[in-house]
């Protein structure tokens, strides 16, 4: 009994290989776009709340802070550039970022999750 060996390809043609790569960027781009949306939709709920004055800091090159009426400054990530005024009273909800360090040293860093301007005391 003689045996007959077909010509296999083991290796997949070009338009296979093609196929594969597509196939493969499509799942991973896919799988990264939803990290992204994940993260994106991530719920930001605020830690606290203070109401306190935006004051103008000279340390490393100048930057915004917010001096809270109990006394401790926060350092805001994402301050919103229409605060950027020197004596603004505002109210803030926010996140305090433990995982985050500044070179500045200067007050708690966090994320506003919604800021609103108070009217200036007299």
């Amino acid at each position: 009994m003689k045996l007959s060996y077909e010509k296999r390809n083991f290796l997949p043609s070009n338009s296979q290989q093609e196929q594969h790569v597509t196939r493969r960027l499509f799942i991973t781009t896919a799988c990264f776009m939803l990290l992204l949306l994940a993260n994106g939709c991530a719920e930001r709920t605020p830690d606290f709340t203070v109401t306190g004055t935006v004051i103008f800091q000279q340390l490393e090159g100048g930057f915004y802070g917010i001096k809270g009426d109990d006394g401790t400054n926060y350092e805001p990530i994402n301050l919103p550039e229409a605060y950027w005024k020197d004596g603004l009273r505002v109210r803030v909800e926010a996140k305090r970022l433990q995982d985050f360090a500044s070179i500045r040293m200067w007050g708690t860093i966090i994320e506003i999750v919604y800021i609103q301007q108070l009217p200036r005391e007299r």
